[in-house]
């Protein structure tokens, strides 16, 4: 299973990067309606002075075969 999300940088903090998730169009997405919601993200992560306006995070989930032998899945 994948899962992407769009996210738009809200605001940055000392430490971070706040990410508010997004639609198709770029309109902020209410709690109630969104897959992740807020993003934080150290500014460590990128390189100095390069910090993006916009992130697509893609989530993977991946279940291993033990795991459907068992039923659980």
């Amino acid at each position: 299973m994948e899962l992407a999300c769009k996210f738009k940088l809200e605001r940055e903090t000392k430490g971070a990067l706040r990410y508010q998730e997004v639609d198709d169009n770029g309109v902020p997405l209410e709690q109630v309606w969104a897959k992740v919601g807020t993003l934080y993200v150290r500014r460590t992560a990128f390189e100095r002075g390069a910090i993006p306006k916009q992130l697509t995070v893609t989530i993977v989930h991946r279940v291993s075969r033990e795991y459907l032998r068992r039923g659980l899945g």
